[in-house]
């Protein structure tokens, strides 16, 4: 796993509650939660959806069950941050692989809202 002990250092934090998943674990060494990120949801103490903001970078196939998770908890979706990098291939906005409608993944994002990813008609 990439960047392991940076991600279990934020275990240690107090100023943010912290769950890890991997999807499997063949080594047993990992002391974490074992499974997909959804599973993760029931462990999330009670949270103050004003003053929440979510992160959701991953496969798109995760994104569908992550993003429904988020809205159960009132998440506003102007502070559910999502990327699309996947849709980039020249990152300089020359091919067009990445156009959605009159946005340019790799020049106005790739971080967009999940409202901003809503109301962009040729994504959904």
């Amino acid at each position: 796993m990439i960047f392991r002990e940076e991600f279990l250092s934020l275990k240690q934090r107090e100023d943010l509650e912290c769950h890890l998943a991997v999807d499997a674990d063949d080594t047993g060494k990992w002391t974490e939660n074992v499974g997909v990120v959804t599973t993760l949801f029931p462990l999330v103490k009670k949270i103050d959806p004003a003053n929440t903001y979510s992160l959701v970078c991953g496969p798109p196939i995760m994104y569908k069950f992550v993003l429904k998770e988020l809205v159960k908890l009132n998440i506003p979706k102007d502070q559910i941050l999502m990327t699309l990098e996947r849709r980039m291939k020249c990152g300089v906005g020359k091919c067009g692989h990445c156009a959605i409608d009159y946005i340019y993944t790799c020049l106005d994002g790739p971080v967009f809202t999940y409202w901003d990813v809503l109301h962009m008609r040729e994504l959904i």
